[in-house]
């Protein structure tokens, strides 16, 4: 397994130097593309090389094919018009009076990187991986966005989260083992995706303080970074609440719709939490449907104080406060909920009258 969620784009000539940083990427990255340009070189044999080493290491190595991407070849002959080097003109090599050889093509490195940052950008890709004076000049003039890797990586985590939030509604609500069953699954599972999110929202610090196009991003970070404690709670939460619902299916107990539709509730208000970083009114839909949830399973209880059902109410109290408070961490403000102890803030805040109830 990759040990970086993020897509990467390697500058590939298909030599010594660029094969190694393909590997390289290939064995960190969960995505890898590469990227070649045809200016007009005399050595046109690096261009076929680049296809036979991508096809020598898609066969070789069967961890890093399913990881190997599209291949880009750019059209840069302008640079061959515009350069008068031994390196695209036929003429002797030979050393200039500064000591350079004139197999020395001025800006090539930086131009290359230029096109590449935009191939990168359009298709979705991260990083940029070249050789080292490239990788310092990728950090430094073409980082990549920080915020995008950690919004991407947040969503997975609450989409998943309200994906198992739904899949245990569904075993309470029909006594079906087999959606409970997947929720308990999915639940082990979300601890990755959150060890994921955490190393980017890490990665994307770094870039945010050392390259300066990207130091505006930093609040945007923080945002992001304030909810990754509370979404820690409500994973850690979920799994046992995942955990009782299959419990108590497999015991042959009867469904229950009040608490299935309370982890509902939780389950829309984790898909809606991601929205609010762009759309801020949303997290007033966290707050309604977390609320609500909470509500559901207290009055569910008060009605059923089955043991097992009153431990799956009480994970849904706690997954609700995790969402308020992961809500409240990601505005712009936030304000004095997410510091307030949880019966405080359950009994502080208006829950909703539930229709029948």
């Amino acid at each position: 397994m990759p040990s970086d969620p993020r897509r990467a784009l390697v500058l590939f000539s298909g030599g010594q130097d660029s094969t190694v940083c393909l590997a390289y990427a290939l064995d960190r990255y969960a995505h890898v593309e590469t990227i070649g340009f045809d200016y007009e070189q005399r050595h046109s044999i690096e261009l076929e090389s680049r296809l036979h080493v991508r096809t020598q290491l898609h066969e070789k190595f069967p961890d890093w094919a399913k990881r190997l991407g599209d291949d880009h070849l750019l059209d840069l002959s302008l640079l061959g018009q515009i350069s008068d080097t031994a390196l695209t003109r036929e003429r002797e090599i030979e050393r200039n009076a500064g000591g350079l050889p004139n197999t020395f093509v001025p800006m090539r490195n930086l131009l290359f990187f230029t096109f590449a940052a935009s191939v990168a950008d359009r298709r979705g890709l991260e990083v940029l991986i070249g050789g080292g004076v490239a990788l310092a000049v990728h950090t430094l003039v073409f980082p990549p966005d920080p915020v995008f890797s950690v919004a991407r990586a947040t969503n997975t985590v609450f989409s998943d989260l309200g994906a198992i939030l739904r899949d245990a509604a569904g075993a309470l609500a029909a006594g079906d083992a087999r959606p409970a069953e997947a929720a308990a699954q999915a639940a082990e599972n979300l601890e990755i995706e959150l060890a994921e999110l955490t190393q980017s929202v890490l990665s994307a610090n770094d870039t945010a303080h050392w390259a300066p196009l990207r130091r505006g991003s930093r609040s945007e970070l923080g945002r992001y970074a304030r909810t990754v404690p509370h979404a820690d709670l409500a994973v850690r939460s979920a799994r046992v609440l995942a955990r009782n619902v299959r419990r108590y299916v497999r015991g042959g107990n009867p469904p229950h719709a009040e608490l299935a539709d309370a982890i509902r509730d939780l389950g829309l208000a984790a898909w809606e939490l991601p929205a609010q970083f762009d759309e801020p009114w949303r997290s007033g839909d966290v707050l309604r449907l977390a609320l609500q949830a909470a509500g559901r399973a207290t009055a569910a209880t008060t009605r059923d104080p089955d043991i097992v059902l009153s431990e799956i109410a009480g994970q849904i109290r706690s997954i609700a406060i995790d969402l308020v408070r992961a809500s409240e961490a990601g505005e712009t403000d936030h304000g004095a909920l997410i510091e307030a102890p949880t019966e405080e803030l359950l009994a502080a805040l208006p829950v909703p009258e539930l229709a029948g109830a």
